[in-house]
């Protein structure tokens, strides 16, 4: 196992990538580096893969986004004043102005819960949202977007210099050390430039005693992405994507290193999702996706003598493991009970992210045991809508999503969980592949429809963390409530057989009326 650890910036979107089932919080770094381990998280912001259409936004806006900020984008929608929130008028210059593109494509795509936005990455392609801000910028009256998604004015195309190539600038930016040490003056500092996936070029300067560096004369072109890295004992830090417009405008790298330590106290769980899901007969696929953050200023790293600090556990029958990023060999390992992750923790919230999958025997039960490394504050069940039964103490069910026309219900573990502890869940019933009322769906499809469901619950939350967790009564009742809502209309669309409709029906009304009682609303 190389030591080379690679962490990349945190970046604060999420987003989609079109052929992995990924979900991604680093900054990936420019095509072809040369680096030691693959970054474990995040798609830089797609460039549209054609030119974005104002006209097809439009159809989509009317549909997503006018309801709140209304047709012409001045925040007066008809459910604008059903908001605790101002909602704001994006179609206006001012908006226009706030942010670079992709800035504005990165919220469009994770959201933003603290005004109540849901993210789109799940429901619309990379290219539909460009096309979405297309027609956004088009309301303000005064920019547009070229073909390649940079801010132009509305009667203007991107330049050039005079003769026809693109123009040159003097480009730089500033490192910082997030954990208070000193800097490393005299640093190399590598620019990446690429178009489409495609590395074009390279340059390379130095660190100076202040922290800056500059990069002269650098063609910049409105089809390329730029980035640069830099090495800092033994993590590799890459800072977000600029485009030429950004550039252009005055936009500068900008990079936080960290100091190093082994010591895991400041590690959390701020999310543990599992899904369950039944592809082949006689077996059962489990998902694991683990959100982790980090309360301190320092990075934890694995030990100098290579030793992992992240350790997950597996059932002893586990077979067929996979990672959504990286293999066994280079980022994990197999050790006993499980395997370790060789990936760096930034401080941040939500900078690490680990998704795998693994296969396990089913025949009418299984006895699921999962061990916890850190304290864990929020805990999703994810099972589809068919005769399979999830139960475990202080489960409580949450609703239910859809993946690709799929419907899941979704269980909510009511209590946060201490370091060492265990998840116990016992799934009962026939396998799904035996029964009449199974609605399948393909691998390829619920590796696709994963990826919407994990952006689903790690960015909105399942839109369960706008609220406060599952700790009382009466908060399990109003869940109960809302999870007998859902199954009336999954029964009227047809979407679940009378008799599954029925028995669940039941244990909710059930459950409804303990909660009620312990809640003293009975």
């Amino acid at each position: 196992m190389r030591l080379n650890y690679l962490v990349g910036a945190f970046a604060s979107a999420v987003l989609l990538g079109a052929c992995s089932f990924s979900l991604a919080q680093d900054v990936t770094p420019p095509p072809n580096s040369e680096l030691s381990i693959e970054p474990a998280v995040t798609v830089v912001p797609a460039l549209p893969d054609s030119p974005p259409d104002a006209a097809r936004g439009e159809v989509l806006y009317v549909q997503k986004c006018a309801p709140c900020h209304g047709l012409g984008g001045l925040g007066d929608g008809e459910q604008s004043g059903n908001l605790p929130v101002a909602v704001p008028a994006i179609g206006t210059a001012e908006w226009a102005r706030e942010r670079t593109p992709i800035e504005w494509f990165k919220i469009v795509s994770e959201g933003n819960l603290d005004n109540f936005m849901p993210p789109f990455a799940a429901s619309l392609s990379a290219q539909q949202r460009w096309d979405v801000l297309a027609h956004v910028y088009r309301l303000s009256g005064e920019f547009a977007l070229d073909d390649s998604g940079n801010l132009v004015g509305a009667s203007d195309l991107a330049g050039t210099s005079s003769d026809g190539q693109p123009p040159a600038l003097d480009v730089g930016g500033i490192v910082k050390n997030g954990s208070g040490g000193d800097l490393p003056s005299g640093a190399l500092i590598t620019l990446y430039a690429y178009d489409h996936g495609q590395d074009l070029f390279t340059r390379t300067t130095t660190l100076t005693e202040d922290g800056e560096f500059q990069f002269d004369d650098i063609p910049l072109d409105a089809r390329n992405l730029y980035q640069v890295s830099l090495e800092y004992k033994g993590l590799i830090y890459f800072s977000e994507a600029l485009t030429e417009a950004g550039l252009q405008t005055g936009n500068e790298f900008e990079l936080v290193v960290y100091e190093g330590t082994q010591k895991t106290s400041d590690l959390f769980v701020s999310s543990l999702n599992l899904v369950f899901t039944f592809l082949a007969e006689g077996q059962v696929k489990v998902v694991e996706q683990v959100l982790l953050s980090n309360s301190g200023d320092l990075a934890v790293v694995p030990a100098k003598d290579g030793q992992a600090l992240l350790h997950y556990e597996l059932p002893p029958d586990a077979i067929n493991l996979s990672f959504e990023q990286g293999q066994i060999g280079d980022r994990y390992e197999l050790v006993a009970g499980g395997f370790a992750d060789y990936r760096a923790v930034l401080p941040g919230e939500n900078t690490y992210q680990v998704l795998y999958a693994f296969d396990l025997n089913y025949d009418r039960a299984l006895e699921f045991v999962r061990a916890v490394q850190f304290p864990t504050r929020n805990v999703h069940i994810f099972l589809p809508q068919n005769e399979v039964e999830l139960e475990g103490e202080s489960l409580v069910l949450a609703g239910e999503q859809l993946v690709d026309g799929v419907p899941y219900r979704v269980y909510q573990l009511n209590r946060e969980l201490e370091a060492g502890e265990q998840i116990a869940l016992r799934l009962t019933g026939a396998h799904p592949l035996k029964s009449p009322f199974l609605i399948q769906i393909s691998g390829d499809e619920f590796i696709i429809g994963l990826v919407a469901l994990a952006v689903t619950v790690a960015i909105a939350g399942f839109w369960l963390r706008r609220s406060s967790r599952v700790t009382a009564a009466s908060g399990a009742s109003n869940q109960i409530m809302n999870a007998i809502i859902v199954l009336d209309k999954q029964f009227e669309n047809k979407q679940i057989s009378e008799k599954i409709y029925m028995r669940q029906r039941e244990r909710l009304k059930k459950r409804l009326r303990q909660a009620l009682k312990k809640g003293g609303e009975l």
